[in-house]
């Protein structure tokens, strides 16, 4: 079970989820409705100012929101969250050997599966 303040996070963080979705619906409208006025129907102007206008509020409120979390990341990191730690990787090649015998097992496995089944 999640403490009551990550489950308020995570459902701040949902709403922006949501609305960014929405930006994205409405960044759609903006286009469509912006290429029929320009193919001359220029009744969908109004439509096109309201889609803007939102698209325009979904932003701030976005962009507001997520200030607002990370304020509350940083405040709480280290008290309520464990602290985040920028870990440099030194050893960057370590895992290479381990990735290269993974795939020839794969590779492998994929031979075997497709000589049994040469129609697939």
């Amino acid at each position: 079970m999640q403490s009551p303040y990550v489950q308020e996070r995570l459902q701040a963080l949902e709403i922006v989820d949501l609305k960014l979705c929405s930006i994205l619906q409405e960044a759609s409208q903006v286009v469509s409705t912006y290429s029929k006025i320009k193919k001359g129907n220029q009744q969908l102007r109004p439509q096109f100012a309201r889609h803007v206008t939102q698209l325009y509020n979904d932003l701030g409120y976005v962009s507001k929101e997520l200030r607002q979390e990370i304020k509350y990341l940083n405040e709480n990191v280290g008290k309520r969250l464990l602290p985040i730690n920028n870990v440099n990787k030194r050893a960057i090649h370590q895992d290479d050997d381990k990735l290269k015998e993974q795939i020839k097992i794969l590779d492998q496995l994929l031979k075997a599966h497709s000589d049994e089944n040469p129609s697939n």
